[in-house]
């Protein structure tokens, strides 16, 4: 039972409600099919037989009756299908998304986000055929076609027979090919998977595609990929025609076999005329559900193909996680203290450490700043004070308590950060300010803007607050994005300040201006800097400087240049650069 198939039929529990609503309509529409069989078996047995015109025009009424009726339920049961599709999706891409965003970055930081991209939008798409048609379908064909089979058994058993064993077969054969199936559709859909996160890439990255003179090499790498695709796409569909054609080729033989023994049988005398045609018409409606079955099935082929991938992720377990009690105060007040106390760390899949033994403390309403050459654990610190990931050795702790044993909620909700990637969504400026607040007002977000410097180039923007800034920012300078996302720290209102590296890659003219936000914003947050260039950070209060992992010295600016140690060599080294 714990096939991905048998676990995506589970997963239908979660819309039992809606999906018995939509077998109950199918059912509806088989039943009027098949009273339609009946009366058109006895109209068309009365023309023969020289019955009275009425008695004739009762039973063709009463089929036409059927027929709208048939008309209006089927127009219904697509239109409610439309929304338990809907539904469906919405639910299975909430549960993939929310588990997703449980995992975080210590998962995503090891998958292709144009795959994961791809399995919550197209992958559940493809999943939805199997959950809402084929399932409520294959209902609906063993219950029609008991009926169906079990009557004409009643009085020809022959036919019967005939009849139940070309509809076990028909509905057999496609999982007798499965396997071969499942081969194809799961090559095609990892094939699909690949390309669509090689277009991601190449769009994402096509400034610096061109900077290289890289887009040909990048266009034929798509080629080959777009080209294997291809190949596995007619490989599926030969499979797929294959298990088609011998469904419909199983349905002819069967309805043709019943309809002969049906008429020998009235040859001999074994049926009457009103039995034929009713046989004959109800093998027609019997057909139709397995007909409706294989179109299901072979839209579901896809959705079967990804739903390991899906059930992987939902299976995944979760290591950043909330301690049974853990604990929604502690930092309410005050300035926090934060202590790093032995803490060792390495990264998901590296042998080597990130940080090694590392033993800190910013005091409240402190200023410090955590320098190094590139690689050295300075952005290690911040993944770890948020608990994207938790540590191996040590403890770090907040106002003496465990991180982890603040709710995740709560502890984020006290550290506002701006990152050195500013990620900025698509919407407006006032949007993308405004998400560190839920229920922020339109003046607190100009005053968090004016704090950040922001609000001089926002307004002069041609919608101000309500301009567009594209996606990741990208109508925007580097300089403009950094402040935005200062304002939305600042908006945030939290009592822990984390700046990484924050003017590592905008210009002095926009350096200046942030490092004077910062200046300023320093004296209300226990704050933390991560600083690349060392002229921005001067006047904190105390300079942290790690290497390789390892902290090899802290202190002020004057102090650490006293020492002649390994702060000052890296502002000399500095120094030099910034000459040439």
């Amino acid at each position: 039972m714990n096939s991905p198939y048998f676990r995506l039929a589970g997963f239908a529990l979660s819309i039992k409600k809606e999906l018995s609503l939509k077998i109950l309509l199918l059912l509806m529409i088989v039943a009027f099919s098949i009273l339609q069989a009946f009366m058109l078996a006895y109209g068309t047995a009365g023309v023969f037989s020289g019955a009275a015109p009425s008695t004739i025009f009762f039973y063709y009424a009463i089929a036409t009756v059927c027929i709208l009726i048939r008309a209006v339920l089927t127009g219904k049961q697509e239109v409610y299908t439309k929304k338990i599709a809907g539904r469906a999706k919405a639910v299975l891409r909430s549960q993939l998304v929310n588990k997703l965003i449980d995992l975080g970055p210590k998962y995503q930081s090891l998958k292709r986000s144009g795959r994961l991209q791809s399995l919550v939008t197209d992958g559940v798409e493809y999943a939805e055929p199997y959950l809402v048609n084929y399932l409520p379908q294959a209902v609906v064909v063993v219950i029609s076609s008991l009926c169906i089979g079990g009557y004409i058994f009643s009085f020809d058993w022959k036919v019967g027979v005939i009849l139940m064993i070309a509809v076990v077969i028909a509905v057999v054969t496609p999982l007798l090919l499965m396997p071969f199936i499942k081969k194809a559709a799961l090559e095609y859909w990892q094939g699909y998977a690949v390309l669509n996160a090689q277009y991601i890439d190449a769009m994402q990255g096509m400034n610096t595609l061109k900077a290289l003179n890289a887009v040909d090499r990048k266009g034929h790498e798509l080629y080959l990929s777009a080209e294997c695709f291809r190949k596995r796409q007619l490989h599926w569909t030969f499979f797929s025609l294959i298990s088609s054609a011998t469904i419909f080729l199983m349905l002819a033989v069967g309805k043709y076999l019943t309809v002969g023994v049906a008429t020998f049988d009235m040859a001999a005398g074994i049926l009457n005329r009103p039995e034929l045609l009713v046989i004959l018409f109800l093998v027609i409606e019997c057909m139709r559900p397995i007909s409706d079955l294989d179109q299901a099935w072979h839209a579901s082929y896809m959705g079967l193909s990804v739903a390991h991938e899906i059930f992987e992720i939902l299976d995944e377990p979760v290591t950043i996680v909330d301690a049974p009690q853990a604990q929604t105060g502690g930092m309410d007040e005050g300035f926090p203290r934060i202590a790093f106390k032995n803490v060792s760390f390495r990264y998901p899949a590296r042998t080597e450490y990130a940080l090694k033994n590392v033993s800190f403390t910013i005091e409240p309403g402190q200023s410090v700043a955590i320098v190094g050459k590139s690689g050295g654990g300075k952005s290690t610190i911040t993944n770890l004070l948020l608990r994207f990931y938790d540590v191996e050795e040590g403890s770090i702790t907040i106002n003496g308590t465990d991180l982890r044993d603040y709710s995740l909620e709560y502890l984020r909700s006290k550290i506002a950060i701006v990152f050195q990637d500013t990620y900025l969504f698509y919407g407006t400026v006032a949007e993308n300010i405004g998400m560190a607040a839920e229920h922020a007002r339109e003046e607190e977000i100009i005053d968090a803007a004016k704090m950040a410097n922001a609000h001089p180039f926002i307004i002069r923007m041609k919608n101000g607050y309500q301009t567009l800034v594209g996606e990741r920012g990208a109508t925007l300078s580097g300089g403009e994005k950094q402040r935005i996302a200062i304002a939305r720290a600042i908006l945030k209102n939290a009592p822990v300040l984390i700046l990484d590296e924050a003017t590592s890659s905008v210009d002095a003219a926009n350096e200046h201006m942030i490092q004077s936000t910062i200046g300023k914003l320093a004296q209300r947050y226990t704050s933390l800097i991560v600083a690349h260039r060392l002229s921005t950070i001067r006047n904190v209060e105390r300079i942290f400087v790690f290497d390789q992992g390892v902290l090899k010295e802290y202190g002020s600016h004057d102090e650490l240049i006293a020492k002649n140690g390994a702060y000052k060599q890296l502002l000399e080294a500095q120094a030099i650069m910034e000459e040439e």
